[in-house]
């Protein structure tokens, strides 16, 4: 007798769940992107704390968030934040790429050497995104948001990073426990 698609066991190996529980959690700092939106302080420029979340992913569990989930996590934030559809998806692909291509070099980097790397990625995009606004409307927005953005994105990666090594010890030690 063959057993039906619902009747074999589980494949418990599989890394597919973890991946979306991963990207499942990306959407999660895109909402909470616009939640430090709705801040006077951060009204036209939130930081881009998804980049942060991609940024830590690709370094501290390289194989864990897909190149998929980084493009709906950008397409997530220009719908949820009326942005031109394009440029977060392209430039957090791109970051996630080049982050992919040093994360080699940067998992025994000290901090400093981690929030250098992440400075020039916040700096890619934010030239990234120039470049698609210049090339779809032929003139430049307005500097002075794209700069506190990105100003306000690096200043707060260290908060962000030392908040994304706890959870991901706290999970760890979840996990431990369970399987322990």
């Amino acid at each position: 007798m063959r057993l039906g698609p619902l009747d074999k066991p589980a494949d418990l190996q599989s890394v597919l769940p973890v991946q979306i529980l991963c990207a499942l959690g990306g959407l999660l700092f895109v909402l909470f992107e616009g939640a430090l939106a709705q801040w006077s302080i951060f009204y036209n420029s939130a930081p881009l704390l998804a980049l942060c979340y991609i940024y830590f992913m690709y370094i501290a569990y390289p194989f864990r968030l897909s190149l998929l989930a980084v493009l709906l996590m950008g397409v997530f934030s220009e719908v949820m934040f009326f942005q031109m559809l394009g440029a977060n998806s392209i430039a957090f692909v791109i970051a996630a790429l080049v982050t992919q291509w040093r994360a080699i070099f940067l998992s025994d980097a000290d901090f400093i050497e981690l929030w250098a790397n992440f400075s020039l990625i916040v700096i890619l995009v934010g030239t990234i995104k120039l470049v698609i606004y210049f090339i779809s409307h032929f003139s430049l927005p307005d500097l002075s948001s794209l700069l506190q953005q990105t100003g306000m994105t690096v200043l707060l990666f260290p908060i962000f990073y030392v908040v994304l090594v706890s959870l991901s010890s706290v999970l760890v030690k979840i996990m431990s426990v369970r399987s322990g």
